[in-house]
């Protein structure tokens, strides 16, 4: 093989470049080295039995133990039942969740007092207690004339919703006084007509409080879309045992009117101060509609 001058000279110039490109990835790797950490320890599982291999003990496994990923409550290492992480003595801030507060009751009991309030993120409105819960989002942990503080129960923070200034019409009703236990002046003509006397009227619209604990109105839903409110832990004795309301009865109208929102509830029972008719159109348990009439008299 013959080479030119001009040849050796290009082929020269190319082993140059190749040598110093290796000692040059030579030193950096020398160097780099020093910054590099040594990799862990690597735990050969190997065939027991065998004496060549590490056999894991218990430890190895300390880290799972530790965390229990296996929980069959899903609960992480450290984690008990019921555990909150939220603080009962912080001061609430105002909610960012879609609710309405609609209006009180205040007892002198607090456990007694209630409250309504409006999720209008699915369109329902919820009677509650103090720890009642509206599901996934909050529980209710006070309840005062014109504020529900409870716990979010998406960020475990106390939050609060209160009433807007302008709530004329949806004032609280408050009261500290004893539930009544029996209503008189009811006088039953049929099963569906009543003859009420006006002192039961009065005095039922002046502790309207107290009727509001001797039963529970809860949104009555069908097929989606509010229909009415169902009628549920009736007060033997009450007024609404009186005037022939049952467990399980659905109100779904008042003269003539739809009844789906609170506001409007209040609104209608208002009017009742000056009515000398009433016609409540009530669901029954067999799922039968049908009209209660109550004339109002002296």
């Amino acid at each position: 093989m013959h080479f030119t001058p001009k040849g050796l000279l290009i082929a020269g110039k190319v082993l140059t470049v190749v040598l110093c490109a290796y000692f040059l990835a030579d030193v950096t790797a020398l160097i780099a080295e020093k910054f590099i950490a040594p990799p862990p320890p690597v735990l050969s599982m190997g065939h027991y039995g065998s004496g060549t291999a590490m056999k894991p003990t218990i430890e190895s496994y300390e880290v799972i133990l530790r965390r229990n990923l296996f929980n069959h409550e899903g609960l992480i290492g450290g984690e008990t039942p019921g555990q909150t992480d939220y603080d009962p003595n912080s001061a609430p801030v105002k909610t960012s969740l879609p609710l309405n507060l609609i209006g009180t009751v205040i007892f002198e009991n607090p456990n007694r007092s209630l409250a309504t309030i409006e999720d209008r993120g699915v369109s329902m409105v919820y009677p509650v207690r103090i720890e009642d819960e509206i599901p996934d989002k909050i529980r209710v942990k006070q309840i005062e004339p014109r504020k529900v503080s409870f716990v979010n129960l998406t960020n475990h923070r106390m939050e609060y919703v209160d009433l807007p200034e302008d709530a004329t019409a949806l004032a609280p009703i408050v009261t500290t006084s004893a539930p009544t236990t029996a209503a008189k002046g009811v006088e039953r003509v049929s099963s569906t007509h009543f003859n009420v006397n006006r002192g039961e009227i009065d005095a039922a619209m002046a502790n309207f409080g107290q009727v509001l604990t001797q039963a529970r109105a809860i949104p009555n839903f069908e097929n989606g879309v509010q229909q009415g409110y169902r009628i549920t832990q009736i007060v033997p004795g009450s007024i609404y045992q009186k005037i022939g309301i049952a467990e399980g009865d659905v109100i779904l109208g008042m003269n003539g009117e739809d009844v789906n929102d609170p506001a409007k509830a209040f609104g209608l029972l208002n009017e009742l101060k000056t009515a000398n008719h009433l016609e409540l159109k009530v669901k029954r348990n067999n799922g039968k509609e049908t009209v209660m009439v109550y004339d109002i008299g002296k």
